[in-house]
């Protein structure tokens, strides 16, 4: 079974922003904000990417 690494990005933001509030490191905190977001872009393109290959199958089948 494949092993999927799509949560690393989250999980790196939380461990950065735990680190940040723990150590009361400004910077921390920033990277940990930007690796939030690059977490939630990642998603949004993993679900846009999904929905665009079920409509292409869709389309397929048509």
């Amino acid at each position: 079974m494949p092993v999927s690494f799509d949560n690393v990005l989250p999980a790196v933001a939380v461990v950065l922003l735990a680190w940040g509030l723990r150590l009361r490191d400004g910077a921390l905190l920033a990277v940990g904000y930007a690796a939030s977001l690059a977490a939630v872009a990642s998603v949004v393109l993993l679900w846009w990417g999904g929905a665009e290959v079920v409509r292409w199958l869709f389309a397929l089948v048509q």
